[in-house]
């Protein structure tokens, strides 16, 4: 494929035995990567703790920062957004924080503690960063009623801009009323909310007349696309869902002002309940792309295609190719997910269940589309989804290759091939110079990897000696992929003994 960079590695310092230890990476499209190792210690002895690093586009060191008594919170991501890098904090205590690390030094941004009974809201259940400020999703102060809440970098000041029937406006008119606010995931985080370049946020919400794709410029919401909008595309027989039904739907959208969405309908068709469609507006105008799947007769007979229950990944590239994850209807016990490709014609199911691949750079693997041993019906299902500017996906799942099981980062690139990049067990030369140092891997989540619009891959890992580190790869253009076989990589597969 291609060659990985070792931008950083260093060696354990403390037995992780009784901890959770992961890395955590995020890159922009200047190449500056933000990484951070977080150790969630159950031996108080040495505690929570995470070291934060920040490489410029060179990949030299531009910044580091250490912290103990407090690990990620994972329902916030670690991001770069004009220039700054952001990133949250949580204990177990229920103290929650968030942070801008700009040229000028980390400056805090929010603060929570559950532990007192005085403030006037919830704590945020998820942080949406923009270059004017920042919108989160907590409770009400005075009912269990959710809203959109904006802070304001100029003033400070904060701003309800949507809340649930049964709660409150804030005093602000130009605040939308919701039917509710879509259940964030488990363990998870929304994806389907997109940051515009103008640093405006798209952000589909369940209005009280079934959802629609709204903007928020930093003053208020303004209506993007309507269920009205879906149902004209769809000769106006049926009533729509743009957003969600409890959980998000997938939504994605582009810096050239493209998206791309999942409509949930329902039909004058007696035969048909209800359907799935793939909406896409490119160029200011909306088409009906695909009917994805329907229920005919019951709602136990998903006939077409996959689910959407689980998860709200979608990516569209500058090109306006999109690709989004669907679950395996009733793949119990586990809960399989699939990966679709539109590309202006027919919908092709580029990654399927249990199918064995061949990657560009020859190896051989399974599909196994599915990260839990048992199936659990709210969990958050822990893939991430990221597209270049031509349409090169990368999203993680479970996989078999060289007779093991493990979690692994694939690529699905534009001349339509599906490659395993990395996976967990397998050996991986951290040395970044001529010599070779070969560590095994240990985890792969989806806070593991991240892919720019110029395709660079950033990935970090931990091995299973308790070393750490982050590494970058550019991922080839089509012309470039042929011509790479296994020399052209770094990474080694397990020799099994």
């Amino acid at each position: 494929m291609g060659q990985w960079n070792t931008l950083d590695h260093h060696e354990a310092v403390m037995n992780y035995e009784d901890s959770d230890h992961y890395a955590v990476v995020t890159i922009d499209d200047d190449g500056r990567v933000g990484y951070a190792e977080t150790i969630k210690a159950y031996n108080t002895s040495f505690g929570h703790r995470y070291y934060l690093k920040q490489f410029d586009g060179n990949g030299d060191l531009s910044g580091q920062y250490t912290s103990s008594l407090a690990y990620l919170w994972r329902q916030t991501k670690l991001q770069w957004v004009d220039d700054n890098l952001y990133f949250g904090t949580e204990t177990e205590e229920g103290l929650r924080k968030y942070f801008r690390w700009s040229d000028t030094g980390i400056e805090q941004t929010y603060f929570h503690d559950s532990r007192k009974n005085n403030q006037q809201e919830g704590a945020a259940k998820a942080i949406f960063q923009t270059p004017l400020g920042s919108v989160r999703q907590v409770y009400s102060h005075n009912s269990s009623a959710e809203m959109y809440v904006f802070r304001s970098y100029e003033d400070g000041s904060d701003t309800v801009i949507a809340y649930e029937q049964g709660g409150y406006n804030g005093g602000n008119e130009n605040a939308i009323q919701l039917e509710y606010v879509l259940r964030m995931p488990d363990n998870g985080m929304f994806d389907n909310f997109h940051l515009n370049k103008d640093g405006s946020l798209l952000m589909p919400l369940r209005t009280m007349y079934g959802g629609g794709i709204y903007n928020f410029n930093g003053q208020k919401l303004e209506s993007v696309i309507t269920t009205e909008d879906v149902a004209e595309v769809l000769n106006g027989e049926i009533t729509s869902t743009v957003a969600g039904t409890i959980k998000p739907l997938p939504f994605g959208a582009n810096d050239k002002g493209d998206c791309a969405f999942i409509a949930f309908s329902s039909s004058s068709d007696k035969n048909i309940l209800a359907s799935y469609d793939l909406m896409v507006k490119r160029d200011g105008v909306l088409t009906h792309a695909a009917r994805v799947s329907q229920y005919e007769g019951s709602w136990s007979n998903l006939v077409g295609g996959p689910d959407f229950r689980f998860q709200d990944e979608m990516v569209i590239s500058e090109n306006g190719r999109v690709g989004y994850l669907g679950y395996v209807h009733n793949s119990f016990p586990v809960r399989d997910f699939e990966l679709f490709v539109w590309e202006g014609d027919d919908v092709i199911k580029a990654a399927e269940a249990d199918q064995t691949y061949v990657g560009k750079d020859g190896r051989e693997f399974v599909y196994l589309a599915s990260r839990f041993d048992t199936y659990s019906h709210w969990e958050e299902e822990q893939m991430e989804l990221f597209t270049d500017a031509v349409g090169n996906m990368v999203f993680n799942s479970s996989v078999e290759a060289d007779g093991e099981v493990g979690h692994g980062v694939l690529l699905y690139d534009t001349d339509g091939v599906l490659s395993l990049l990395v996976k967990e067990g397998d050996l991986f030369d951290v040395d970044g110079g001529e010599g070779e140092d070969l560590r095994e891997i240990q985890m792969i989540d989806e806070r593991s990897f991240w892919l720019n619009d110029d395709g660079v891959l950033a990935l970090g890992l931990v091995f299973t000696d308790g070393s750490s580190g982050v590494f970058t790869m550019q991922i080839p253009e089509p012309s470039m992929l042929g011509l790479l076989g296994l020399g052209g990589m770094m990474l080694l597969r397990r020799r099994n003994a």
